[in-house]
């Protein structure tokens, strides 16, 4: 989380969005500070936060959760974090490690193991409608920036605080080993499970899947168990998740 008293925003990092290279931009060239932790959601920032602090400007960003899905399959899949080095699990409390444990190191063991592709991967572990903690605030945000438009995004919260571009956004914490396009790792027969999964959260998200993949209902079924699943996954995102 990057704060700045002297331009009075506040920036939240949710994983996977490109939050990486504005961080470090923020904080090389707009006077940004580190608090907190990386990930800390914005609850934990007002839990703390002065009544000052509670009125800067807030932004974060926002990315399809298809391409999130295959971003983290590759992240998997090249090791890229190195999951497995014990200070991923040493300051997690015990129900993160077993959180950690049956999903991250579990999706990369069956990875390596089998070298499973994206498709095989996504329709063992992609079982229940899609959610992160972008739900958590989010909607309360001042501003989101898509990640399908980064740099004009930052140029303009930037403007939102009289800020201006001073260069382009340098890319930060490239994935490795992809090449395509994400849509292209979405062949035809996982196609009905991923408009299952990813419905809920790209329509609120004002995301369309593509045109060829034909229609898409907006399933009142799919969604309650979206809205249900995201009850406890706020209470574990607020309330039990370790910040890292």
């Amino acid at each position: 989380m990057i704060i700045s008293h002297e331009n009075k925003y506040i920036f939240v990092e949710l994983p996977a969005t490109g939050t990486s290279a504005i961080s470090e931009e923020l904080c090389r060239n707009y006077g940004g500070e580190r608090i907190l932790n990386k990930h800390s959601t914005y609850p934990s920032f007002l839990a703390q936060a002065t009544s000052d602090e509670k009125q800067y400007f807030s932004f974060s960003c926002i990315r399809n959760p298809m391409d999130v899905a295959v971003s983290q399959y590759f992240k998997l899949k090249t090791d890229h974090f190195k999951f497995e080095e014990p200070h991923y699990l040493a300051e997690r409390n015990l129900l993160n490690k077993i959180v950690y444990s049956h999903r991250r190191l579990d999706q990369l063991r069956f990875i390596r193991d089998n070298d499973a592709d994206f498709a095989t991967y996504f329709m063992k572990f992609f079982r229940l409608p899609y959610s992160s903690w972008a739900v958590l605030s989010h909607h309360h945000l001042d501003f989101v920036i898509r990640f399908e438009q980064l740099h004009d995004g930052l140029e303009a919260a930037l403007a939102k605080t009289r800020l201006t571009l001073v260069r382009p956004l340098p890319v930060r914490n490239k994935t490795g080993d992809r090449e395509r396009n994400f849509l292209d790792y979405y062949p035809e027969n996982i196609r009905a499970r991923a408009k299952k999964i990813f419905q809920p959260f790209m329509f609120e998200w004002g995301y369309e899947f593509p045109s060829d993949w034909g229609k898409v209902e907006n399933s009142l079924l799919n969604n309650y168990w979206y809205h249900f699943l995201n009850v406890g996954r706020r209470f574990y995102w607020t309330r039990l998740k370790h910040d890292l």
